[in-house]
């Protein structure tokens, strides 16, 4: 009896065929075994305004006193700045470009600017853009850079709300002239959706 030779391309081709099912049988194996949290999720970012507490009062040339009663700001964009999950990369993100006009010292409760599902990370920088400020009507502002900005290190976590207020400051520079200064301070709060 003759034995039948096998050609060696057809031989190559089932080892490449097993080696492949072999492969994908390990990585269909290894994806069920990952834990849920391995890849990123998404958190919900809520940036939130409210009012110094503090009037500012100013004394300027001849006993003149003025004090603060309105603070209107026209906010241009609130934009964050987001390090990626084990700090890999880090992106500005513009979480609402839509012009807004608030008055500051008038605000009776925390006034919410933008609401946004993002990827867990930290959150370095919180920038709110301001196109112009003005107090009692009247007085302008000045705002140095054209931004007010806090630096919150607050963490997204996937399903959870990450809630970050911040608060404005107003100083006398003298003569009459205020400030809006350019650090806000911030405080960072983390709930379940």
């Amino acid at each position: 009896m003759r034995r039948r030779r096998t050609n060696p391309a057809t031989k190559r081709l089932a080892q490449y065929g097993i080696v492949g099912l072999a492969i994908a049988a390990s990585v269909i194996a290894g994806l069920q075994i990952i834990p849920p949290n391995f890849l990123p999720s998404t958190g919900i970012l809520q940036i939130s305004i409210q009012s110094d507490p503090v009037i500012v009062s100013c004394h300027g040339m001849n006993a003149e006193n003025v004090t603060l009663t309105s603070l209107v700001v026209n906010i241009s964009s609130v934009r964050v700045h987001r390090s990626g999950a084990l700090n890999l990369s880090g992106e500005w993100i513009t979480l609402n470009d839509t012009p807004r006009t608030l008055d500051i010292f008038q605000l009776n409760s925390v006034t919410q600017l933008s609401s946004r599902s993002l990827p867990e990370g930290t959150i370095n920088v919180v920038r709110i853009d301001v196109a112009s400020a003005t107090a009692n009507g009247s007085v302008s502002l000045i705002v140095p850079p054209g931004h007010v900005q806090a630096e919150p290190s607050a963490q997204v976590i996937g399903g959870m709300t990450t809630s970050i207020v911040v608060m404005p400051h107003v100083v006398c520079t003298g003569n009459g002239k205020f400030l809006l200064t350019p650090e806000l301070t911030a405080s960072s709060t983390t709930s379940n959706d």
